[in-house]
């Protein structure tokens, strides 16, 4: 009589018990992000009130007016820099929702109105898409802490480029600041052709040659010049890579 063997369940069908710590950190983390994302609609909240203060006095210092409403706010909860922060969030979020380039075009309820509490219910849908990440609420208005708050906003938005950037900082790949410019670059040069490198050419003005072998023999000249200066082992390094070059050159120039 032949034994039936039964199939021994495979190490990932197993449900591994996991030690109560773990599960503690996940209830905190989901808290941590609760309360990062309350924060963040919060600071919003009070940048987009300091932007409608702001169209409707200007940057006068007058009582009532903005910067003494800023005064008034630093000497009670908010440092100054810590509102402009928020009124870049609170802009930035704006510009998106009213899909405007600039603030001056957009037209703002009034605080308490229900057109405001509309608004205010799109900025909280909107906050909730907003990751542990966004520890700064808000940035400068240029910079490389504008260009991450950029940059962790596309992530959000599913910008996959983006998120590979992040992730590339979190490895080690990338520094903050690499991640950060190449961002940048990527928007600053996207749906455009770049040009290819002029090498040797004639200027039609001067009738003199021109491009990067004529910039590259500036450079030479100057090495050669400095060439006793250099260091040894930087030296033997570059002649090996001369004598590459060399073994490339055109018979007219041998």
């Amino acid at each position: 009589m032949s034994k039936t063997l039964t199939k021994p369940k495979s190490a990932t069908t197993r449900k591994v018990k996991q030690p109560p710590v773990i599960q503690e950190i996940i209830t905190i983390s989901h808290d941590l992000r609760e309360h990062l994302r309350k924060s963040c609609f919060d600071a919003v909240r009070i940048g987009a009130r300091l932007l409608v203060l702001h169209k409707l006095t200007g940057e006068n210092e007058t009582p009532g007016g903005f910067r003494a409403a800023l005064d008034a706010l630093e000497g009670e909860a908010i440092p100054r820099s810590t509102a402009y922060r928020w009124i870049n969030a609170a802009a930035a979020l704006l510009g998106k929702h009213f899909e405007a380039d600039e603030l001056a075009e957009i037209e703002l309820p009034e605080p308490g109105s229900p057109a405001w509490i509309k608004l205010e219910s799109s900025m909280e849908i909107a906050c909730r898409g907003m990751s542990v990440r966004r520890l700064t609420i808000g940035s400068a208005t240029n910079g490389d802490e504008a260009r991450l708050d950029k940059l962790i906003t596309s992530a959000e938005d599913g910008d996959s480029d983006a998120e590979a950037m992040l992730e590339k900082v979190a490895s080690g790949e990338l520094t903050l600041v690499q991640a950060i410019r190449a961002n940048a670059g990527r928007k600053t040069t996207k749906g455009k052709n770049r040009k290819d490198p002029i090498y040797l050419d004639i200027d039609g003005r001067t009738g003199e040659p021109r491009g990067l072998f004529c910039k590259s023999l500036i450079t030479l000249s100057n090495t050669f010049n400095r060439w006793d200066s250099i260091d040894e082992i930087a030296r033997e390094k570059a002649r090996s890579a001369w004598k590459s070059l060399v073994a490339q050159l055109p018979k007219d120039l041998r």
